[in-house]
């Protein structure tokens, strides 16, 4: 093998290494950032009925009159509420962040379900009435909204 074969030869070698290398340097450090750490959450009243901020935040409920709101973020059990008997409409808003659909479901004070919920609105018929909580399935940056109006 004669010396400009080799030459040609380790210079095919090294191109792909050193494009790798001014890819790597083009999109920056490839040190990982710090992963920030959350904070501890608050003790006190449930927060209000707009969305909470943070990933660990917990579910608020909220009564006006005979409406009751129920706020979260991710996945998470609800306080327990009051609900008459007879029917009433469970509205579900979205994610805020992606507008995906929240699995929600209606647990009776036995900790039966009494609806699984994926619609933005569903009247609920036949409630038995007592106390309830929701069971909320989301991703973790999911803020999402359910309003229960009896009627």
């Amino acid at each position: 093998m004669t010396a400009t074969h080799r030459w040609s030869r380790s210079i095919r070698t090294l191109i792909p290494g050193v494009a790798l290398a001014m890819t790597l340097a083009a999109c920056g450090s490839s040190t990982p950032a710090a992963t920030p750490t959350p904070a501890p959450a608050a003790s006190g009243p449930a927060p209000a009925a707009s969305a909470p901020a943070g990933p660990a935040a917990s579910l608020g409920v909220t009564v006006d009159g005979a409406v009751v709101t129920i706020v979260g973020q991710g996945r998470g059990d609800s306080d327990p509420f009051e609900l008459p008997a007879g029917s009433a409409t469970m509205t579900i808003t979205a994610c805020q962040s992606n507008g995906v659909m929240p699995i929600i479901t209606l647990v009776d004070g036995s900790g039966g379900n009494a609806g699984i919920i994926v619609d933005p609105e569903k009247v609920l018929s036949k409630l038995a009435g007592g106390t309830y909580h929701i069971a909320a399935q989301a991703n973790p940056g999911c803020l999402w909204q359910v309003k229960l109006t009896p009627g």
